[in-house]
């Protein structure tokens, strides 16, 4: 079953692209009424944060097979999925650089541009 929804999001077909763009565009909406709240920090670039959230979170979806035997499981299976999103959850709370040096050299490369 999950190989038809992957399939069509990577042919491109109409209605995987306005299902992706509703997803994104809902997803636009959870961050910022939390940035309000203090839970989330802000961005430069709302719609840019839910397009990659998106994408990170449809990965298993479209690379289920490769995810699965790295993680050593079924990316549906809770245990595998948990261990996924534990990870995933680390990276975006605690983030996975130690420091700002890598946003600022790409900063600098594009222009101050964010």
């Amino acid at each position: 079953m999950r190989r038809y929804p992957a399939r069509a999001l990577l042919d491109g077909a109409d209605d995987a692209t306005a299902l992706f763009t509703r997803i994104v565009e809902r997803t636009r909406q959870w961050p910022a009424q939390r940035e309000a709240a203090g839970g989330v920090r802000p961005t430069a670039d709302p719609r840019a944060r839910a397009v990659v959230y998106v994408s990170w979170q449809l990965a298993p979806l479209v690379l289920g097979d490769q995810v699965g035997r790295l993680l050593g499981g079924d990316p549906a299976e809770t245990a595998t999925a948990t261990r996924a999103a534990r990870t995933g959850l680390e990276m975006l709370t605690g983030g996975l650089f130690a420091d700002e040096r890598r946003l600022a050299a790409f900063t600098e490369l594009d222009g101050g541009a964010r």
